[in-house]
């Protein structure tokens, strides 16, 4: 977690560990010490990200880190306490922020409307 310098710990130091335990998970996906090591290393990657204001990804971490072991008790604790540091804006499935909405033809306003979105007359059929 905290160095002693303060400085928030650099996440991407554990791509290359979570990386190698992927692969090895994915070979023996019955091997309990595989997935627990990936856990652990999902959990340290997460408390690195929240140390850093990264709160989706870090919670998208823990999330990983209970599908490899939902044992994992700091993992448990990391995803309940998120939610308390997390801005709970909309997310799309993969975590990222949901796009705004589009409303057709909406104005602040503040504007006048132009020629081009004003409707135009109907003429009459004789």
């Amino acid at each position: 977690m905290d160095n002693d310098s303060g400085v928030a710990e650099d996440p991407s130091k554990y791509d290359a560990e979570i990386a190698q335990l992927v692969k090895q998970a994915e070979r023996s996906p019955g091997d309990d010490v595989v997935r627990a090591a990936l856990a652990e290393a999902y959990v340290r990657r997460a408390n690195a990200l929240r140390q850093g204001g990264r709160f989706r990804e870090a919670e998208r971490d823990y999330q990983n880190a209970l599908r490899s072991n939902p044992d994992n008790e700091e993992a448990q604790q990391g995803v309940a306490n998120i939610a308390h540091q997390a801005d709970r804006e909309p997310t799309g499935e993969n975590g990222e922020p949901a796009p705004l909405p589009i409303t057709p033809n909406a104005t602040t306003g503040d504007e006048e409307p132009s020629p081009a979105t004003e409707p135009s007359p109907r003429k009459r059929k004789s």
